[in-house]
Parts: C-alpha cells; sequence; structure tokens
C-alpha cells in the first residue's frame, strides 16, 4: 500500500507527529537501490538543500569504499528519510560530518530530529569528539535543528557551518553496539 501524503504544509510543533509504521536501522549494501530510489523522490528544491546546490551523486556511500555510516526511517517499509555519517580521516581530531534527506511530505514530523539523536549516538558509538553539519543560508530547517543539537554555526559565501562538541565518553560504554556496528560495517570498525 502506498503511503498518501499531504500538499499541504508541514505542522512544526514540539510535539511530533510521526508515522505509525515507522521503522529506523541502519542501512547496508542491500539497501542501495531504496537509498537512491528516496534521493530521486526528493523535490528539485529539497536535493539542492541536501546537496548545497549540487545533485545526487554519481555513486552511493552504500557502494563507494568509504567511512559512511547510514541511518534509514522506513515509513510503511519505503525508505523516506536518510542521515548520513561521513568520517573525516584527515580531520585534527575524530570528526563526523552529517547530513539529512527528508521527503517532502514528512518533513516537520519528527523524522529529521529522530535521526539526528541516532546519528549523534552513532557519533559517540564510534568515539568521534564532534560532528560537523555544512548546508546552505537558505536550509533554515537544518540551521534551527543543529542549533537545537547545540550546534556552533558560522556563516560564509552562502554557507553554514555548524559544530556540534560531543562529550568524551567511557571506553566500556555502548561496548555491544560497537561489537555488532563492526561487523555490520567493517568500514567504520577502523575509527574506533
Amino acid at each position: 500500500m502506498a503511503a498518501k501524503f499531504s500538499s499541504s504544509p508541514p505542522v512544526r510543533s514540539s510535539v511530533a507527529i510521526l508515522p505509525a509504521a515507522m521503522a529506523i536501522r541502519l542501512l547496508g549494501p542491500a539497501d542501495e537501490e531504496a537509498y537512491e530510489a528516496h534521493l530521486r523522490r526528493l523535490s528539485t528544491h529539497d536535493r539542492s538543500l541536501r546537496f548545497c546546490g549540487g545533485d545526487i551523486p554519481a555513486t552511493s556511500p552504500l557502494r563507494r569504499d568509504t567511512a559512511c555510516l547510514l541511518i534509514g526511517a522506513f515509513v510503511e517499509e519505503t525508505l523516506r528519510a536518510v542521515a548520513e555519517l561521513h568520517l573525516i580521516p584527515a580531520a585534527s581530531r575524530p570528526t563526523g560530518e552529517a547530513a539529512f534527506s527528508v521527503e517532502g511530505g514528512l518533513q516537520g514530523r519528527g523524522i529529521g530530529r529522530m535521526l539526528f539523536t541516532r546519528t549523534l549516538e552513532r557519533a559517540r558509538d564510534l568515539r568521534l569528539s564532534r560532528v560537523v553539519l555544512i548546508c546552505e543560508a537558505r536550509n533554515a530547517p537544518m540551521i534551527h535543528l543543529a542549533q537545537e543539537f547545540g550546534a556552533r554555526t558560522s556563516y560564509e559565501d552562502g554557507e553554514v557551518t555548524g559544530t556540534i562538541e560531543l562529550p568524551a565518553q567511557p571506553a566500556s560504554e555502548n561496548i555491544l553496539r560497537n561489537v555488532v556496528m563492526s561487523i555490520a560495517h567493517p568500514r567504520l570498525a577502523l575509527a574506533v
């Protein structure tokens, strides 16, 4: 059964209006088609916001040999929103860059906030010390969400960079989840 989306503007409130049939999980290589279909369903405007004015990359992070973790929100078994956490190996401190995409009919319903929370949890699991987000200055919802999570923002040349400093975490915390992530995503095991 196909999901029905309203053409009315999204409801913005402090109370999440999440879809009843929603699941959030890590994405793997088997999800590549669903990920690419999700990106194609984004409006031109939303794709431009997601890729800072550019378009969908030729190869997905699920196919490239990169240290990238993707978390997907499935509504009625269809991937409708994605959070990406790309590890930045050249950074002076363990750092990840986060990016988010939520299909238009589901924006403003708390899904981005849930994905943001999960992304920061995974960043802590990977013992990153900070997460950065880069978006266009016109992407007010993303800027607002990043600031809700404590991001320090700076503006330059039409782009906004948000930096979230993560607290140090005891090595024993979430050890089982780290082991499971290392098995499911071996490319990320080196970053732990």
